[in-house]
């Protein structure tokens, strides 16, 4: 999946294509950087270089080893991203207040 866009506040079609194991290219802005670890888990380039998204394309389609390492860690990255995992983060966040204001 490619994505140019200029800035994605959070990018949940990202995590849509990683979690059904296609490889993301991805616009570095907004929620995107952090959610693709660049080479780890997809491509990120820079807004409007299209030569820069051109050789990413090209070395995902071409490198069956990258593509494939790419697809492992980004369907394992996905899972940071569940809402169990976001219940469980906004109940530490509340606890550190409360913990925090006593």
């Amino acid at each position: 999946m490619v994505l140019g866009s200029e800035n994605e506040p959070f990018g949940r079609v990202i995590l849509e294509a990683m979690a059904c194991g296609v490889p993301v290219i991805a616009a570095r802005g907004g929620g995107v950087s952090e959610i693709i670890r660049h080479k780890q888990d997809g491509y990120l380039v820079d807004f409007e270089n299209s030569e820069m998204m051109a050789r990413a394309i090209v070395r995902v389609l071409k490198d069956s080893q990258l593509r494939e390492g790419m697809i492992k860690s980004a369907l394992q990255r996905t899972n940071s991203f569940s809402l169990n995992e976001h219940v469980v983060n906004m109940i530490n966040v509340f606890e550190n207040v409360i913990k925090n204001r006593a």
